[in-house]
């Protein structure tokens, strides 16, 4: 949750999955997600009753495919939000590179073996870690984990940035230059709020 600097009208976010170098599983990278406002003019915004979903991402929205999300599948990107008036802002998980990714689910690859259960969130991953390891340059023993499904991966998810873009409501104070004396009011000047997410966040289900 972002709790902006000033009450603003919330006009757009941009939103990046990228990993981290070395130590975080590409799977678990943000796939797609929700994102909620509240207004503490008119809401109690210290808990989830004051938070109104506003905007639902595509289900794709970082498109991770087999074999392994890449790098160009997490880049930064930019989402236009209907505007709307908030103090605070909260991006919420909707899945995973691993939990809502097709190519790394049973529904794409199904196996009756419990030993080599191809879904990323539920099974062994032994499928997924061979066809990285078949696909992979480098020799077995020097593959980093980082290429493959953990057991863990279903239950975090990265997000490397979020930016809040608005404007906000209140008149602002400017100064005259031809009189130095201040003027009130006039158009609010944009306004962009960065908030950086580099942690993994829970998933919530």
């Amino acid at each position: 949750t972002v709790e902006l600097d000033s009450r603003a009208t919330v006009t757009d976010v941009s939103v990046s999955a990228a990993l981290a170098p070395g130590g975080q599983s590409r799977y678990s990278a943000l796939r797609s997600f929700d994102i909620a406002t509240c207004d503490a003019a008119t809401a109690d915004c210290s808990g989830d009753g004051g938070f109104t979903t506003i905007y639902q991402s595509a289900d794709d929205a970082f498109d991770g495919r087999l074999l392994r999300p890449r790098a160009p599948h997490l880049l930064l990107q930019g989402f236009d939000l209907p505007d709307t008036v908030a103090t605070h802002l909260r991006i919420i998980v909707r899945d995973s590179q691993c939990t809502g990714g097709p190519d790394f689910q049973r529904e794409a690859y199904p196996s009756g073996d419990p030993t080599n259960d191809p879904d990323c969130d539920t099974g062994s991953n032994l499928t997924l870690q061979a066809l990285a390891l078949q696909n992979s340059e480098l020799p077995p023993t020097e593959i980093p984990d980082t290429l493959l499904p953990t057991p863990t991966t279903p239950f975090e998810v990265r997000i490397a940035e979020l930016q809040v873009v608005g404007e906000p409501l209140e008149a602002t104070a400017r100064t005259d230059s031809r009189g130095g004396g201040i003027v009130r009011g006039g158009a609010p000047a944009p306004l962009l709020l960065l908030a950086l997410a580099l942690w993994g966040l829970r998933r919530r289900r």
